[in-house]
This record gives structure tokens, sequence and C-alpha cells, in this order.
């Protein structure tokens, strides 16, 4: 992997993602956390994050510290705002941010759900998306 962020559009802007990266790896790293999954949730134009678990190098859960951390945030103007938030409300951040610069809409009609995997030490992260939809088929028979 080239990035840090693989979607199947495109990814979120640039500058916002190196923000991100620059305020919460070293956080994760200094901690002892190797990996994080934030799995999230959405439908009938509401999502939310729903879990955010941390884990070791060998694989064991770990407790997310209750560290000051940078949050980068863009609004709806697309201005990017900076504030300071514990480390679980600037990664759950992280993943809104990830979602709506990759699958705008994934909260809206039927929604999505799925988990983001960021690999700290390497700087790298998987989102696994899954959109959901109603389908039908039209038969039309002359009789």
């Amino acid at each position: 992997m080239t990035d840090m962020f693989d979607g199947a559009e495109a990814p979120p802007e640039p500058d916002i993602m190196a923000s991100i990266k620059a305020a919460i790896l070293p956080k994760l790293l200094a901690k002892g956390i190797a990996c994080v999954v934030i799995r999230y949730d959405g439908g009938g134009d509401e999502g939310q994050v729903h879990e955010i678990a941390a884990f070791c190098a060998d694989g064991r859960g770990m407790e997310i510290p209750s560290i000051a951390c940078q949050r980068h945030q863009r609004r709806y103007d697309g201005a990017v705002t900076l504030d300071t938030v514990l480390l679980q409300a600037a990664l759950e951040n992280l993943a809104i941010e990830v979602l709506c610069g990759s699958w705008p809409g994934w909260e809206d009609g039927e929604g999505a759900y799925g988990e983001l995997e960021v690999k700290a030490s390497a700087g790298e992260a998987t989102l696994t998306h899954h959109a959901r939809f109603v389908d039908y088929e039209t038969s039309v028979t002359e009789l």
C-alpha cells in the first residue's frame, strides 16, 4: 500500500489526512498500540461509529488511553477546524473523515457498515465498506 487509506472511491484530501495521521499515529505508538479497528454503521440518514478496539503487537486487546489528541475536523462548508479531544474522539473523527471522503452519503438511505483498520506501526489503514441497497427485478410478460 502506498497511501494510508484504501477506499473504493477517491480517498479524503491528503492535507487533512496528513494532519490527522500526524496527530494520531504517534499517540498510538507511544502507548504500544499496534492496531486499531473502528467499526461503523449508518442508515436512514444517520451514521455512527459503534466500536473502537485497540490491539498491541501480539494481538491482545488494549484499552484506548484517555489522553489528549488534536482533532482536525472538516465542517460542512469545507473549512477544517482544530481542537483538542481525547484520543477516542480523534479516532472516531478519523473514521468519519475517511468515510465522508471515500463514500459520501454512507449514512443515507439503506446506509452502509464496515470497519477501518489502522496499522499504526506501518502507517497504513484499510477501509472495508459494505454498502446496503434495495434492489428489485422487473419482468414483463405478454399473454
